[in-house]
């Protein structure tokens, strides 16, 4: 089974952000905090997930905003707000953990 790329919900730039070391940002506190918590268990699961959920959020609201403000393509509002939708999920559920 192929994986459809040329889906418009599989286009990198709607969910996945684009900003040369802004995940820099994200996992250098996450290591380090994991780094300092010893010993290192299963707790620290949830918040490091929800860290990088919220963090992979960012990149499909950012599409959404433009797309409402008539800078991108309305093409993009679907697969934003699925890829939205999903990453908002995972972070409820992870916070709930």
């Amino acid at each position: 089974m192929t994986l459809k790329t040329s889906s418009p919900y599989w286009q990198k730039h709607i969910y996945l952000p684009q900003d040369h070391g802004s995940w820099v940002f994200v996992f250098s506190p996450i290591i380090a905090g994991l780094w300092l918590a010893k010993p290192l268990g299963w707790e620290h699961l949830p918040i490091t997930a929800g860290a990088i959920f919220f963090f992979l959020l960012r990149q499909p609201l950012n599409v959404v905003v433009k797309v409402m403000a008539g800078r991108r393509d309305s093409r993009d509002r679907n697969p934003a707000l699925l890829w939205s939708g999903i990453s908002a999920a995972a972070l409820w559920a992870a916070l709930a953990g």
